[in-house]
């Protein structure tokens, strides 16, 4: 409790130092202490705290306190107290809020953290040859398919949105068996397979010697995987 003149006249603080660093002095002059602007930090400025208070408002402010490498969050509230003549008084009752404070700051790192996260996600999910950036990766894709369908003759073409086209971006054949590029508005079986969202078999002579593959990562279309098979059907390998 404050006096009209900002005299401590009672405290009964949360943090005990308080109680003997304040109680009858000047709080304003008390807060001036080059070890309590060290420890203590408030939000506001307390003179125009207790202005406030004195016009008849309610101020809430806050208050962060390290003593011995601790810190302790304070909720603070300050009211006029009308005592005789002159200047009121002002009350300041306190709260405790360190474990709200610090809950609050954890729940937002685990937000920051989860919305980093996502973004990484996202970015991922929209790069349009997600899972084929590197020339090593698309071999390897067409090692790992050609073991599926017992074929050594492959290629993967990946949608390339600026020029509409399906861009051949690995090969194991040498004398470009397999188009460099397909348009989209072709009538290549990449195309249409890519389009279409659907796994194509070229048959002839009554065998299954093309086998177009849609690659597509969730619902995002991204290219066309391409295997020739010289000798027995595909079947049930796809």
């Amino acid at each position: 409790t404050l006096d009209g003149s900002d005299v401590v006249t009672s405290i009964n603080a949360l943090l005990p130092l308080w109680n003997d660093i304040f109680q009858g002095k000047n709080i304003l002059k008390a807060l001036e202490r080059p070890d309590i602007r060290r420890t203590v930090k408030f939000d506001h400025e307390m003179q125009d705290v207790l202005k406030q208070a004195r016009q008849g408002r309610e101020v809430t402010f806050y208050a962060e306190s390290t003593h011995q490498d601790k810190a302790q969050h304070l909720q603070l509230v300050a009211t006029a107290a009308k005592v005789g003549q002159g200047n009121p008084g002002v009350i300041i009752s306190t709260r405790n809020v360190t474990s709200l404070v610090e809950k609050t700051i954890e729940a937002n790192q685990m937000a920051k953290l989860a919305q980093k996260h996502s973004r990484e996600l996202t970015s991922l999910a929209e790069m349009p040859d997600f899972g084929f950036k590197f020339d090593e990766i698309y071999h390897e894709y067409l090692k790992l398919l050609g073991s599926f369908v017992d074929s050594t003759a492959g290629s993967i073409n990946v949608y390339s949105p600026s020029s509409q086209v399906l861009e051949r971006v690995a090969t194991n054949k040498t004398f470009n068996e397999h188009a460099i590029e397909y348009g989209l508005n072709s009538n290549s079986v990449v195309a249409k397979a890519f389009l279409g969202r659907k796994t194509i078999v070229v048959k002839a002579d009554g065998k299954d010697i093309v086998l177009d593959v849609p690659i597509k990562y969730q619902s995002k279309k991204q290219g066309v995987m391409k295997v020739r098979h010289h000798d027995l059907p595909y079947g049930g390998r796809v």
